[in-house]
């Protein structure tokens, strides 16, 4: 099992508030999609990422018992420092960091914004991340309505997130880069997981 490190408060978005578009600086490997969506350990990483933490890209304030973080905060040292938010569920939620908290589905990833060469790669459009505002002149450049979790800068990839999965016990663990190998052990847990929450359906 591969596992995605990702910082809070991102990783408690895609799990509890929606968020179905991670955003990279590079794509998903295309081997690892040539048999349909793959399986991956969302990691949640030990940093916060304090840019746009007031405000989810959709306009709605982030739902967090704290309204600011410091630098102590940026820096937690082990798994079991969080802070509580409430889901779309009206739920609250508890933000973990360090630990991988979920098991997301990636379907595809591709380049932000549109593309009208059609040997160009899969784009917003193409994907349906976006929709053309000007579908009647599909060589006018004009604004796009796109998913609102979507970053629109050059060299950005948007990975696409199917279905996810949310651990009931995150399991503390030491991140990484890129998609990293989650150990045999650490894997077995997490798959014990979601196996009893299959089957409690």
């Amino acid at each position: 099992m591969r596992a995605l490190t990702v910082k809070q408060p991102w990783a408690w978005a895609i799990c509890h508030a929606g968020k179905d578009v991670e955003n990279r600086g590079w794509p998903i490997p295309p081997k690892l999609l040539e048999d349909g969506p793959v399986r991956v350990a969302l990691h949640a990483g030990k940093a916060m990422d304090l840019i746009g933490v007031d405000l989810w890209p959709d306009g709605r304030p982030v739902p967090f018992e704290h309204s600011g973080y410091t630098d102590d905060d940026c820096n937690v040292v082990s798994g079991d420092r969080f802070v509580m938010g409430i889901g779309d569920d009206g739920l609250w939620r508890r933000q973990s960091f360090g630990a991988i908290v979920a098991v997301i589905e990636l379907t595809g990833s591709h380049r932000a914004g549109r593309y009208v060469d059609p040997d160009s790669p899969p784009d917003c459009l193409t994907t349906g991340c976006a929709t053309d505002q000007t579908a009647d002149d599909p060589h006018h450049s004009s604004p796009l309505a796109r998913n609102p979790w979507a970053i629109e800068e050059v060299n950005v990839h948007h990975w696409q997130i199917g279905s996810v999965q949310v651990l009931d016990d995150p399991i503390p663990y030491r991140g990484s880069l890129g998609l990293w190998m989650v150990p045999d052990d650490i894997a077995a847990q997490v798959n014990e997981q979601t196996a009893q929450k299959e089957t409690a359906k």
